[in-house]
C-alpha cells in the first residue's frame, strides 16, 4: 500500500484545528506548526505571538449557532447568543481536547518560509534552522493580526489607530473620532469608548451607505458617506 500523503498546516486558530479534525477523521497525516504557546489564533486574547487583533470587550458578531461547529455545537446552556471572546477561546479548548488535535501540533515552531519544490510538494523551512517536507500545504496563519492603514492626502496631527487594538489611554481626552469604516469591528469599538469618554462627534467615513453593526452607542454615531475615500472637507 503506497504511503498516505502528509500535510503542513500553519497556525492553531479556528482554520488550523479544523483543518487538522478533517485530517484526523480521514486518517491522513499532518503537523501542525503553531508560533505560540497555545491554539485559538484570532481569539488567544494577547497573544503572545503577537497575531491576535482580538480586544477586551470583544464579542463575535456572528450568533452562537452560526459558527459553532457541527460536531461539537455550543449548547445555549453553555454560551449567549453572541459570545465573548473568552468563551470562543475556551469553546476551542475544548474542541481540541476533544478530538485529541493538540496531538499533531508543534507549539512556539513559526514558520519562516514555505517553497514549492519543483516537483511538488513543499519544504518548510522553520524559525529553529530545521527545514520539513511534505506533500500538500494548508495556511492558516489569519489576516487580522496584518493592519492596513489608508494613505490619505495632506497631513493630519492626530492619532491613527487600528480599531481591533482598542483605544489606546490617550484617545481619552480627545472629543471627535473619524472611523475610516462602517464595518462591525470599527462600529463596535469606537461608539462604545465614545460614550463613557464623552466625545462629543463620532462619525464613520465609508464607500457603503449604510452601518451595518448592532453595536451599543450608535446614537452618537453620525454616518458619513462619501464617494470614494474620506475627503479633508469630512474633518471639518
Amino acid at each position: 500500500m503506497p504511503a498516505k500523503p502528509t500535510t503542513c498546516v500553519i497556525g492553531a486558530g479556528i482554520s488550523g484545528l479544523t483543518a487538522g479534525k478533517a485530517f484526523s477523521d480521514w486518517g491522513l497525516p499532518y503537523t501542525c506548526f503553531e508560533a505560540s504557546d497555545d491554539i485559538g489564533g484570532n481569539w488567544y486574547f494577547g497573544n503572545p505571538n503577537g497575531r491576535s487583533s482580538a480586544y477586551q470587550s470583544l464579542h463575535i458578531d456572528t450568533s452562537r449557532d452560526g459558527v459553532s461547529f457541527r460536531d461539537m455545537p455550543m449548547g445555549p446552556d453553555e454560551y449567549p447568543d453572541y459570545p465573548h471572546h473568552a468563551q470562543i477561546l475556551g469553546y476551542l479548548h475544548r474542541y481540541a481536547d476533544a478530538f485529541s488535535l493538540r496531538d499533531r501540533i508543534r507549539f512556539e515552531t513559526p514558520v519562516e518560509h514555505a517553497e514549492r519544490k519543483p516537483s511538488g510538494g513543499w519544504s518548510i523551512h522553520l524559525g529553529e534552522g530545521s527545514t520539513e517536507e511534505f506533500d500538500f500545504l494548508v495556511v492558516g496563519n489569519g489576516h487580522h493580526w496584518d493592519p492596513r492603514f489608508p494613505d490619505f492626502p495632506g497631513d493630519f496631527d492626530g492619532i491613527v489607530a487600528r480599531a481591533p487594538a482598542g483605544t489606546p489611554p490617550d484617545v481619552v481626552a480627545i472629543r471627535t473620532a473619524v472611523p475610516a469604516s462602517n464595518g462591525y469591528v470599527t462600529l463596535d469599538n469606537i461608539p462604545c469608548r465614545a460614550w463613557p469618554n464623552s466625545w462629543n462627534r463620532v462619525r464613520a467615513s465609508s464607500k457603503e451607505s449604510s452601518a451595518g453593526s448592532p453595536a451599543a452607542g450608535l446614537e452618537k454615531l453620525q454616518t458619513l458617506t462619501t464617494i470614494g475615500w474620506m475627503s479633508p472637507e469630512s474633518l471639518s
